[in-house]
């Protein structure tokens, strides 16, 4: 006999619930970015970053193009052009002879220090350089890695992301797609400093094995603030994939290890209902999490042109939010960024503003989040509605999105195929919105099931199939 799961119950059924598409801010589109006019035939934009003070810090490399130089460009939000920071071909590191740089990997920040990986010339199996920029001085720079200093650089390290600790996570292809822990903090005793954390297994990407390197974990992100001393705190990759007919790529969830152990980590491919994470072969698909825990994706591909932010239920995504683009495959906004391919996206500390990258475009885009003058009418942008379950067939956790067109008393129940309550979801007042939870019924059997959206007036019911 199936027992009601009540309301106490749902603690341990409904991981998270929550609201999107805030109803009195959203983002808006402030202005272009542009690189100087000299620079302007060799910038090929790929990542970027942000220090303590909101600076925003960009890359060009040679992944893209074998015309491109490799340099790091900044820019504050008052600015309308980046200033050059150091470029690798004038100071001789750019595939010269005694040069440490074929192309730039990836960039971080840890504090206001800045710190990029690059893969080092001449070596056919691949290693990395390392360029720390303390207070973003270059005439105080570090250099660590292969055959230079620090230990675990022998192989390319890609998309790198700093902790609070100071700690480093980079994608690499040894034994992967995979990644690596490296200590840039003072206060971690061991491993030594710009050395990596040793690992006693390799973590693959759930994507599967590379293939001659072409499908790569291009970009990391890490919680802002969050402790990777424990295990409880994940980080995140993004990779993408070998063809458009061979879909290895995507984002994965890594969770359960920590910088002490990193062989601990276990990754999960996360998926979304609309397919939207399933990555194309184009580079690099940049990430990062907000302040609010907020996945955002840079969509680079022409079937994609968007950068948008989801909502995580374990390894569920959920859109809840874009930043307005005028060429968005899935939802142009005349009044956005005329974005082509948006390679990355990095927000300022407070989460209010956001830089886009655009690789094709070589220029960069400032949003801001800002309260709209003259809230619109709910009814004429969301109709109520019940969503279909995603995935379905599910084993044992599915999510359920609905809308809600005004506020109202809402009603979400599961039920079986005579009929029986078994789950109350949700029993409350709801504004105007769409919504998204994740239902786990691992102690249900499998079977069809139904569930139900009620508000004071209207009721709508949709088919789910457990299977296990």
């Amino acid at each position: 006999m199936i027992k009601k799961i009540t309301m106490f119950m749902l603690s341990f059924i409904i991981l998270t619930t929550f609201k999107v598409f805030s109803q009195d801010a959203e983002w808006k589109y402030l202005k272009k970015i542009t690189f100087p006019v000299a620079d302007s035939a060799f910038v090929q934009p790929l990542l970027c970053a942000a220090d303590e003070n909101d600076r925003f810090y960009v890359i060009s490399s040679k992944v893209t193009s074998s015309t491109a130089r490799n340099a790091i460009f900044f820019a504050d939000t008052s600015d309308n052009q980046f200033t050059k920071l150091v470029d690798y071909y004038l100071n001789g590191e750019q595939d010269s002879a005694s040069g440490r740089v074929h192309s730039l990997l990836g960039i971080t920040t840890v504090g206001n220090d800045v710190v990029v990986s690059a893969r080092l010339p001449n070596v056919p199996a691949g290693a990395t350089a390392v360029f720390y920029y303390p207070d973003a001085d270059t005439n105080q720079v570090q250099v660590y890695g292969f055959g230079i200093q620090g230990s675990g650089w022998g192989t390319p390290v890609y998309g790198i992301s700093s902790t609070k600790d100071s700690v480093l996570i980079g994608g690499i292809l040894y034994q992967g797609p995979s990644f690596r822990f490296y200590n840039f903090s003072t206060m971690i005793p061991s491993p030594g400093y710009g050395s990596y954390f040793f690992m006693a297994s390799q973590p693959l990407d759930p994507g599967g094995p590379h293939t001659n390197g072409f499908d790569a974990i291009r970009d990391v992100a890490t919680v802002p603030d969050g402790d990777y001393s424990a295990s409880s705190t994940p980080f995140f990759s993004s990779r993408n994939s070998y063809s458009s007919t061979q879909l290895t790529g995507g984002v994965t969830l890594w969770e359960g290890g920590s910088y002490s152990d990193p062989s601990t980590y276990s990754g999960q491919s996360i998926e979304d209902p609309a397919s939207l994470l399933n990555f194309d072969s184009a580079i690099p698909y940049g990430i990062t999490i907000d302040n609010q825990s907020r996945l955002w994706v840079a969509g680079i591909d022409s079937l994609r042109r968007w950068v948008k932010g989801f909502d995580l239920l374990g390894a569920f995504a959920a859109v809840a939010d874009e930043l307005p683009s005028q060429n968005s495959f899935d939802n142009p906004n005349p009044d956005g960024a005329p974005m082509v391919a948006p390679s990355d996206v990095v927000f300022t500390k407070d989460g209010l503003r956001a830089l886009v990258i655009d690789a094709y475009a070589d220029c960069g885009y400032l949003f801001e989040y800002k309260s709209v003058s003259s809230v619109k009418d709910p009814l004429t942008d969301i109709n109520f509605s019940l969503l279909q379950n995603y995935p379905n067939p599910f084993n044992p956790s599915t999510l359920i999105s609905y809308n809600v067109d005004k506020t109202s008393k809402i009603k979400l129940t599961v039920s079986d195929v005579l009929g029986r309550e078994i789950a109350i979801l949700v029993d409350e007042t709801k504004s105007p919105g769409t919504y998204n939870m994740l239902f786990n019924a691992s102690e249900l059997p499998s079977g069809i099931y139904f569930y139900s959206l009620n508000s004071e007036s209207r009721t709508i019911t949709k088919k789910m199939n457990l299977v296990k």
